[in-house]
């Protein structure tokens, strides 16, 4: 589905964009960093791919792959451990060839859309847990207001947002407890409807 490729090539992107980084870092002796861009962003990543439904074995196996490759100059005994894990028992990861990132597999549309979805998803549990503090009852839903298509500076760019939210909707929903509606801003005369801008949405919680 276009919602698997989409979350597949989000995890691509990411692991080659810390890959990247913590190449740089090396080269800059900024060991610390580079470990952070590669066990700990990746990682993250990793578990974000996964709870968005990502289960491609064979991204995951490559994206796992790099992670312990390029530790290796920090933590080669642990590295070796996890190549041999991975079932590498024939071979050593130091003997290896170490990462490279693959800049065509590096898409800042495909991490923008996903980061709006983050976004949202931390929006939503924000004000849910307000209105629940204020209220008597339980919230049931949330209406997603996408912004009225003059405030984008290309109409794809309103039509990807609607695409990507339509197919979060169902793990939108799973994550917050909350029936979500999607309307589109300029067919609403709510305050909050008003207040959706391009990259964020318009949330009314009732």
């Amino acid at each position: 589905s276009t919602a698997k490729k989409n979350i597949d090539g989000w995890l691509l992107s990411i692991i080659n964009r810390n890959v990247e980084r913590a190449i740089k870092n090396y080269e800059s002796l900024k060991f610390r960093g580079a470990v952070q861009n590669a066990l700990f962003d990746s990682l993250n990543a990793i578990r974000w791919y996964q709870r968005r439904g990502g289960n491609n074995n064979k991204i995951l196996l490559g994206a796992v792959t790099d992670i312990v490759k390029i530790l290796t100059p920090v933590t080669p005994h642990l590295s070796e451990e996890l190549w041999d894990m991975l079932g590498n028992t024939e071979t050593f990861v130091c003997l290896e060839a170490f990462p490279k990132a693959d800049k065509k597999l590096i898409n800042e549309e495909v991490e923008r859309l996903e980061d709006f979805i983050k976004n949202i998803l931390d929006d939503i549990k924000h004000i849910k847990s307000l209105v629940e503090k204020k209220a008597a009852k339980k919230p049931k839903s949330v209406t997603l207001f996408i912004a009225e298509t003059k405030r984008f500076k290309r109409k794809k760019d309103k039509k990807m947002e609607l695409q990507i939210l339509k197919e979060s909707q169902d793990f939108l929903e799973e994550e917050s407890g909350l029936k979500i509606k999607i309307e589109d801003a300029s067919k609403s005369k709510d305050a909050k409807a008003k207040s959706a801008t391009p990259d964020k949405v318009g949330i009314l919680i009732e």
